[in-house]
């Protein structure tokens, strides 16, 4: 019987004779397969980009992680979609050419009309500033890293991502977009995953920029959180650290 590490080469393999170099990039994960692939669909050939990760156990005892993205999209709807049908493939054969055929057959079905991803109405007094402190149980995924960048990039939101376990998201930007981050972020594979606090806020904080903030670790997994509390206190925020961690 073949490990889930040759199955896993053999469909890697069969995937970088199909697309070219230009459609098919490999991150730099270590510990599992990680790598982007881009499709298009409709008349004008819209882009879409898959982000997929392969666990060391795929396909034998793991299903892969896979998310959509496309500005031309419902991208929580499709994503919900997919990750239903991919639930409902059978352990121990390969499964990614059926992700990709099922996207390329019903990816159209998904298209609409893109809201405005900087907040709509944000300078018509509709909208306020808001803050989220998002909890989960743990971060480790790199395309849940890099795609937690790229949306809050899309929605212009700043503030800190602290991958580990377990995890810390903070956004504050205008609530619409606080919001669609929320419902997008909330719709991925998480074992846990809730908003800890939320807040309107008068003006911006000191955040600045959405930045991750990678915490030095003794043991490879589990930061120092005394350093989340410090860059938090630096920015006047120290009283969350309390909150996030029911220490008050």
């Amino acid at each position: 019987m073949e490990s889930a590490e040759e199955l896993q080469m053999v469909e890697v393999e069969l995937l970088k004779s199909m697309y070219s170099e230009n459609e098919l990039t490999f991150g730099k994960c270590e510990s599992s397969v990680d790598f982007m692939l881009n499709l298009n669909f409709g008349e004008d050939g819209e882009k879409v980009e898959l982000a997929v990760q392969l666990s060391p156990n795929y396909p034998i005892a793991a299903r892969p992680d896979v998310m959509i993205r496309c500005a031309r999209v419902n991208e929580t709807e499709v994503n919900r979609h997919l990750r239903r049908f991919v639930d409902g493939l059978p352990m121990g054969e390969a499964m990614l050419h059926e992700v990709i055929s099922w996207i390329q057959g019903t990816i159209s079905k998904y298209a609409h009309t893109v809201e405005q991803p900087k907040g709509a109405d944000n300078g018509k007094g509709e909208d306020s500033l808001y803050r989220l402190w998002i909890f989960s149980h743990h971060l480790y995924s790199t395309t849940k890293r890099r795609d937690i960048l790229a949306l809050t990039k899309r929605f212009d939101l700043r503030g800190m991502s602290v991958p580990g376990k377990p995890a810390i998201i903070v956004v504050e930007g205008w609530t619409r977009s606080c919001e669609s981050f929320w419902e997008q972020v909330r719709s991925w594979n998480w074992q846990r995953i809730f908003v800890k606090h939320e807040e309107t806020l008068e003006a911006a904080s000191s955040l600045g920029k959405f930045r991750e903030l990678i915490l030095e670790s003794a043991n490879g997994k589990s930061g120092d959180l005394s350093q989340l509390r410090d860059v938090l206190e630096g920015h006047g925020l120290g009283g969350y650290f309390r909150k996030m961690f029911n220490l008050c």
